[in-house]
């Protein structure tokens, strides 16, 4: 299968870590405002990824990114099971109930990053560790130590 011909922005601007499309990343300190054109790039390398079978471990803190991305998943699901993709969102920071669910039927799995651990938001935690585990969703603990600190992780957890 041939790889798919993409303007040389979009390719610069993709990676295989946290941020598959680097204009797109969200804060839980402040209002994002991606175009639908940044979430036009996301949708086209999700799609790429999906076809080859390759993890994405995607940056979301709020949950109007991850409502936006699990919009993406499900379309993507219905070709491309994510539960044998293993697709993961990160941080989680304001994910809401009805997101962690959305993710836990598709088989996602969420990943909370200790440097977004926060006073609560909103009367509850941030990111909200009691919900991912009473819902039964695969989650687990996450570091961007080697982004924001030493190498180790264990510095940071």
């Amino acid at each position: 299968m041939p790889l798919p011909v993409y303007d040389v922005q979009v390719i610069e601007n993709a990676t295989p870590d946290e941020h598959t499309y680097n204009p797109l990343h969200d804060s839980s300190m402040r209002q994002s405002f991606d175009g639908d054109d940044v979430w036009a790039q996301f949708d086209k390398l999700a799609i790429t990824a999906a076809e080859r079978g390759w993890h994405i471990h995607e940056h979301a803190q709020r949950d109007s990114t991850a409502a936006r991305m699990l919009d993406i998943a499900e379309r993507i699901n219905k070709v491309h099971p994510m539960k044998d993709l293993r697709w993961t969102i990160a941080h989680c920071d304001l994910i809401s109930r009805q997101s962690i669910e959305r993710a836990k039927k598709l088989g996602m799995t969420l990943a909370i990053h200790n440097k977004t651990a926060k006073p609560s938001v909103d009367d509850r935690d941030s990111p909200p560790v009691s919900w991912m585990e009473e819902s039964g969703i695969v989650w687990g603990l996450g570091s961007d130590s080697t982004v924001v600190s030493t190498i180790n992780p264990f510095h940071s957890l």
